[in-house]
């Protein structure tokens, strides 16, 4: 079906969605409900998955790694990386805050030589962030105060540098793709990378956003107003493409999902990763 023949039919979705909202308590509309929620739960399901050759990660790697220089912010224990790298990556630049988790880092990814490890986490300024560190589950170490987990967990104080530090220690003059996994802490690495991100210098941004955002308050509307104005484009990773569109309410859902941004000045990014 045309892009035309899907916008004209779009309203009369809408009507009928509303005109089936009001009927829900009929027996009808309840089947109807029980038959459809299956297929909604498979097609949303995919995208919401932590796995990643499902969720759309690797599919995201597959296209923009090929000789691509690259930021694993919160690499946990180098999944993300070791599929980077599988995937073509020139170089893997791979920062985990937790001493442990880099020394398991380490071991699974030591022996690349286009693999960088850096034990220090990124932020908005330099300087040292206390972290709540889960033995059992290091993927949930996060800042935030109030995280929804009951489990055993550890206070960590770690030191932290910004990322525009990081580039001009390192003479990294440009970034293909920039992935924060930081369960919370989103905001403040890419603030961190603000000199770059103005500059033009990341061509690509992957982050994610979930129930952590309503810790930390910083919605998705947030996300479009910090980046939209240094000239990205935004958009929630699906398994097989990026839906870029314009911000609306229906996307603060507080569902775990990654998210991907491409500045303007990366038409090849887009096209990529763009439906078709």
């Amino acid at each position: 079906m045309s892009d035309s023949r899907l916008r004209g039919i779009l309203p009369h979705l809408d009507r009928a969605s509303r005109e089936l909202g009001r009927r829900r308590d009929n027996r009808i509309v309840r089947g109807l409900a029980r038959i459809a929620r299956p297929f909604v739960h498979t097609v949303d399901g995919a995208a919401r998955s932590y796995d990643m050759s499902v969720n759309g990660e690797a599919w995201l790697l597959g296209r923009v790694a090929p000789g691509a220089v690259v930021l694993d912010v919160g690499a946990n224990v180098g999944e993300w990386s070791e599929i980077a790298i599988d995937r073509g990556a020139a170089a893997v630049h791979a920062f985990e805050i937790l001493p442990a988790t880099a020394d398991t880092f380490a071991a699974n990814l030591g022996g690349s030589d286009r693999v960088a490890l850096n034990r220090i986490g990124l932020g908005s300024e330099p300087g040292s962030v206390t972290v709540h560190y889960y033995p059992d589950n290091p993927a949930l170490t996060t800042t935030a105060t109030a995280f929804p987990h009951s489990l055993p967990h550890d206070e960590v104080v770690v030191d932290v540098i910004t990322g525009d530090q990081y580039l001009e220690s390192t003479d990294i003059d440009r970034v293909d793709l920039l992935k924060i996994d930081v369960e919370g802490e989103e905001p403040n690495v890419l603030r961190g990378f603000l000199d770059a991100l103005g500059a033009g210098r990341v061509g690509a941004i992957q982050f994610e956003y979930g129930v952590v955002a309503a810790l930390s308050r910083f919605l998705i509307i947030d996300f479009y107003e910090l980046l939209q104005p240094l000239g990205f484009e935004l958009g929630p990773l699906l398994p097989d493409h990026v839906d870029f569109q314009p911000y609306n309410l229906s996307l603060e859902r507080f569902e775990y999902v990654n998210w991907v941004a491409v500045h303007s000045s990366r038409p090849d990014l887009r096209s990529k990763l763009s439906p078709g």
